[in-house]
């Protein structure tokens, strides 16, 4: 959200789009009375990749994804959580 000058480089990227980053965001769920809170960062596919690069994007995607520091940049987080009692 704050680099705002790096939206023209991407095309994909639309106005109402947000980068989430897990420890933010980990922790608001925590204030919101969540527990046992997970955050994991995946996927490098975007939608339009071509499908003849779909396999070697997954596969770079993969290896991104088991890469410290890397990883925070991947698509999607997997996030779970539960309501403390």
């Amino acid at each position: 959200r704050e680099l705002r000058w790096v939206r023209p480089l991407f095309w994909y990227i639309t106005p109402d789009e947000t980068a989430f980053v897990r420890g933010p965001l980990a922790a608001d769920l925590r204030r919101a009375g969540f527990v046992d809170v997970s955050i994991e960062p995946f996927d490098w596919l975007h939608p339009s990749t071509p499908p003849a690069l779909i396999a070697a994007v997954q596969g770079i995607g993969r290896i991104l994804e088991a890469t410290p520091l890397l990883r925070e940049f991947a698509g999607s987080l997997a996030i779970s959580a539960r309501r403390s009692a």
